[in-house]
């Protein structure tokens, strides 16, 4: 395995930052994981009680090398529950504007009523609230039937990813780029895929259902397709060292 660039293909997923871990020691992990070559950081504007951009975005100032992929039509499973969160963390006002703005546009797409315009305000409007942020790629989060068929008559799929289990939706395998689980990935016939990159997540969760160690299912991901980049999702900093450690 060439080792060379393995460091590009490692993300480092937010969705805990702002949440598990508060805003000082959320920085502190974003410090870590930075000075371990990680560049490139996966997130959303739900992620981490809805604060994980206005972390990102304090800590990328200066910092032109990070890059960072995002979602939109992000589904709130529970409203009630996420604002409750936001209350009882102590969110700041960005939060409050994700939650709001995340919702309206959710609410379109399950009723058929989104359009163009919608997804360019909202990727116009996360770029303006966190302008430190480089947003270099904007995903379809986990879309319904309904979201996906109205999505597709309105914009260019080329231009988004879409974020969700392969065996959902044969269209999107069309697409030029993916996230998706380790589940999907090994059960997937790659050469049918048309992205030009596959970011996979749920990697523990997969290594421990098949009893097999997660540093080796990190290796043998990167080794089993040069479009694939993995996202660590864990905010301990020694794994992330050991990770780092292994495919470098």
């Amino acid at each position: 395995m060439n080792n060379s660039n393995n460091l590009d293909r490692v993300f480092f997923g937010t969705a805990s930052i702002g949440s598990k871990s508060n805003y000082f020691q959320s920085i502190k992990i974003l410090e870590k994981v930075y000075s371990l070559g990680i560049k490139n950081f996966d997130s959303g504007p739900l992620y981490g009680a809805c604060q994980s951009h206005q972390i990102i975005n304090d800590f990328s100032k200066e910092k032109n090398d990070i890059k960072v992929t995002s979602k939109f039509l992000s589904k709130m499973h529970n409203p009630y529950r996420e604002i409750c969160k936001l209350v009882l963390i102590g969110c700041g006002l960005n939060a409050y504007k994700n939650y709001w703005y995340t919702n309206q546009i959710y609410k379109k797409a399950t009723k058929r009523k989104l359009t163009s315009e919608d997804i360019e305000d909202f990727i116009s409007y996360q770029k303006n609230l966190y302008p430190n942020i480089n947003f270099v790629e904007w995903f379809l989060h986990s879309p319904t039937k309904i979201m996906l068929n109205n999505f597709l008559k309105i914009s260019s799929k080329k231009r988004y990813g879409f974020s969700t289990e392969l065996i959902n939706f044969k269209k999107v395998k069309e697409a030029s780029f993916i996230q998706t689980d380790a589940f999907s990935i090994f059960k997937a016939n790659l050469n049918k895929l048309k992205a030009k990159k596959i970011l996979v997540n749920r990697i523990h969760t997969f290594a421990f259902s098949q009893k097999r160690t997660t540093l080796a299912t990190y290796k043998d991901l990167l080794e089993l397709d040069p479009r694939i980049n993995i996202i660590i999702g864990t905010r301990n900093v020694q794994i992330i060292k050991n990770i780092v450690k292994s495919i470098s």
